[in-house]
């Protein structure tokens, strides 16, 4: 009902009407004097009775009237209004409709519009929003009411208001712990995944799908079971099981992916505890495809470099084997070059001797153990050169294309050695293709964000020549493929191929300070790709030496430093044949005493790069420190020592690998007496 409405009173005709101030002439009988007043008392017991209740009830009571007008009326506010508001009913009423004229600007569209709808169908009214009190303090309040119609188009709501500040705030932690959650869940880079006690999926995060190839909607009410491996599925479900036992655990299995493909993950399985018991298990799973992949690239790099260390240690005594017994059968031949039958024997002993000198290249260049001479060049220009003389010698039944970038980037690499890594993957690709096919070079100036670093990690922020060559041969089986590049790896058939020709290219580039990738489907053929790094100012723009087709002269003093005694002899030897005055050292300490002994007049230090004590930089070190302005040529089969490989980079410093000839010895030394005159 509503509060203060007004009630009238009758009486039985025979009766005396009531006299009071009001109503004179009123009169009552004398027996319905005490009713009366026992009726006042009820009324006033109830309306206290209803005052208590109110006064106790959380929140405020309310009557609130809409006039036909639109305006607004409050006849009636209970004590609850002081806790929810701070103010007396009185004073609310004073003030003028605190729930109309308080509400808070950005709630007052909703409040409209509930109060319109719940006054067009008479329907009870419930409205959470905020009001603003006098005090500019801001509350979240709830309110309900039942709509009644009244007398001259009015509408009567007679209802509660409470204060749900708290619990509102309470909400508002909750969802935005919930958001918080659901972001890292839905963000998280590991799969991230709910299990009920069956090992059903209740819910999983989108990195599920990139590790199973399973959307999370997939997953959903499926079990774990069919996705791992079989010979894995008892150790999962034994952790599965110590999961929902109370304990949390971790451990190592694979899934099958939807496309078929193996993936290893670590994961984690922790109890989810709900009113004291498990519901259920809480899991993260983590791809460890790219942990698996660094962990073969280590090792592969630890079994190349163990390998190269190897083969430069047998190259390195090799070559200077080689050194003597190509040097002693030149000397040989130029004493029986009118004897054709034994002349026709030494040649084939030097021809023996370059193919075994070629086969140490390949150790040196697959172990990155050769001393390379890179210089500003055009990856276009050597491209052309190159394949114009692959096209007389890899069959006519191979069509070579080329896609050449017109304004490529000068590439730092050394030219002998990118012709090799050209010819190397020429020759595989035409090996690849029995029957014919198209053999494609293509040339671009590429970036590492071009190239893709989530598919290649190791490749760096630089700029790159790409170097592509492309067959449509019968492509590299899946099960070699992550192999190609080890040494004695061979896609040929058994008796063709020694298995150094791309483990040679991948030593080469790698050494280069470039990359190489590989693509391939079986039946459809194989792509190779070469990025070198992009030559910028201050890189060395100079060739080697270039020799000449005869064997210069000299009367110039030369001390050479070798520790291998035959190849000592058959260096004095040789330069002495051309007129040098020829000083040995076996190593440092006899080097200082020899030049202290002609007081530096030396025209040319000729020194063995590795040597065992003392190697020759340190040596060319400390006797430069003695006699400044020493000439320097360093001589070797290779070097492991990183520091001397850059110092022998620098301008001005000649270099000499092993094996060599008495003509190639004979060159480079006399370009090196010259080059500073």
């Amino acid at each position: 009902m509503r509060i203060g409405a007004s009630q009238a009173v009758t009486h039985p005709p025979n009766e005396e009407p009531i006299r009071d101030r009001e109503s004179p002439a009123v009169k009552a009988p004398r027996d319905t004097v005490p009713e009366r007043r026992r009726t006042e008392d009820r009324l006033r017991e109830s309306e206290a009775r209803f005052e208590r209740i109110t006064a106790h009830l959380p929140g405020m009571i309310y009557q609130l009237v809409r006039h036909a007008d639109g305006s607004f009326e409050l006849p009636y506010v209970s004590a609850g209004s002081e806790e929810l508001f701070g103010l007396r009913p009185e004073d609310i009423q004073h003030l003028g409709l605190l729930l109309v004229d308080r509400v808070h600007p950005d709630d007052r569209a909703s409040w409209d519009a509930s109060v319109a709808e719940s006054a067009a169908t008479l329907s009870d009214w419930h409205w959470t929003g905020r009001v603003v009190l006098p005090s500019d303090e801001t509350k979240w309040v709830e309110g309900v009411a039942r709509a009644e119609p009244g007398a001259d188009g009015r509408v009567v709501w007679d209802g509660l208001l409470m204060d749900v500040t708290k619990r509102r705030r309470a909400e508002q932690s909750l969802e935005e712990s919930e958001q918080r959650y659901r972001s890292l869940f839905d963000h998280h880079p590991d799969g991230v995944f709910v299990l009920d006690r069956n090992g059903v999926f209740v819910s999983a995060n989108p990195a599920c799908e990139v590790i199973s190839g399973y959307s999370p909607a997939d997953l959903l009410g499926r079990s774990f079971v069919p996705l791992v491996l079989p010979e894995l599925l008892e150790l999962t479900t034994a952790q599965f099981e110590h999961a929902l036992a109370g304990t949390a655990n971790s451990f190592e299995t694979a899934i099958r992916h939807r496309s078929g493909r193996r993936v290893d993950l670590d994961v984690t399985n922790v109890p989810m505890v709900v009113c004291g018991q498990v519901g259920g298990v809480f899991g993260i799973a983590r791809d460890l495809t790219p942990q698996r992949e660094l962990e073969a690239k280590l090792r592969r790099a630890e079994k190349m470099e163990a390998v190269g260390r190897l083969a430069g240690g047998v190259a390195h005594d090799f070559n200077n084997m080689l050194t003597v017994i190509t040097s002693c059968s030149e000397f040989a031949a130029s004493r029986v070059q009118n004897d054709p039958a034994a002349m026709a024997e030494i040649q084939q002993v030097l021809d023996a001797a370059k193919r075994a000198a070629e086969l140490t290249k390949q150790l040196l260049a697959f172990g990155r153990q050769q001393m390379l001479r890179p210089r500003w060049l055009d990856v276009n220009a050597e491209m052309t050169r190159v394949t114009g003389m692959l096209r007389r010698v890899i069959g006519e039944d191979i069509t070579v294309l080329t896609e050449l970038e017109p304004t490529l980037w000068p590439a730092l690499a050394d030219p002998g050695q990118l012709e090799q890594v050209i010819v190397n993957l020429a020759v595989n690709a035409r090996d690849a293709m029995p029957n014919g096919g198209t053999l494609r070079f293509q040339t671009a100036n590429v970036t590492a964000d071009q190239i893709g670093q989530r598919v290649h990690p190791d490749v760096g922020p630089d700029r790159y020549i790409s170097l592509v060559v492309e067959d449509t041969g019968t492509g590299i089986d899946p099960a070699v493929l992550p192999k190609i590049f080890d040494p004695f790896v061979t896609t040929k058939g058994p008796g063709r191929g020694t298995g150094l020709g791309l483990s040679t290219v991948y030593g080469i580039v790698e050494q280069s300070g470039g990359h190489i990738f590989v693509t391939s489907t079986p039946g459809a053929g194989s792509r190779f790709t070469v990025l070198l790094p992009r030559a910028i100012q201050g890189h060395a723009n100079r060739a080697g030496p270039a020799g000449t087709v005869h064997r210069p002269v000299g009367r110039e003093a030369i001390l050479v430093v070798e520790d291998e005694d035959a190849v000592r002899t058959v260096v004095r030897r040789m330069l002495a044949m051309q007129g040098y005055d020829v000083i040995e050292a076996a190593n440092g300490t006899e080097a200082a005493q020899a030049l202290d002994a002609r007081e530096g007049r030396v025209d040319l230090l000729l020194v063995d790069a590795v040597m065992p004590g003392q190697n020759g930089r340190a040596v060319v070190e400390q006797l430069s420190a003695r006699w400044p302005g020493l000439r320097v040529m360093f001589m070797s089969g290779y070097t492991d020592d990183e520091i001397l490989r850059r110092g022998l980079m620098q301008p001005g410093v000649a270099f000499l690998s092993k094996p060599f000839t008495p003509e190639r010895l004979a060159n480079a030394v006399r370009e090196a007496l010259d080059e500073r005159r």
